[in-house]
């Protein structure tokens, strides 16, 4: 039980570390994104973007569309995924 506990633990000091270096400039998450307010997005895409394997593989994402729908929060989104994943960003 402490073993798991101290596992954890520091599990979750990498994990800030990790978002404290991103230097995010607020705490966007997959779970705050509206799929509602944007019909057009392909969530299944979005859902194989967030498995994070474009980074093993160097892959570019491009993120593109009008003003307003959300590109930047989906940007954050994808980042704070990568970091909870154990990828520096």
């Amino acid at each position: 039980m402490l073993l798991s506990d101290e596992i954890a633990r520091r599990e979750q000091q990498r994990f800030a570390t990790r978002l404290r270096r991103a230097a995010f400039q607020t705490a966007k998450t997959i779970e705050q994104f509206d799929f509602e307010r944007n019909l057009g997005l392909n969530r299944s895409l979005v859902n194989d973007v967030l498995t994070c394997r474009f980074i093993g593989e160097a892959a570019p994402v491009h993120i593109v569309g009008p003003v307003g729908t959300g590109k930047s929060h989906l940007a954050q989104a994808i980042g704070h995924q990568a970091v909870k994943l154990g990828h520096e960003v």
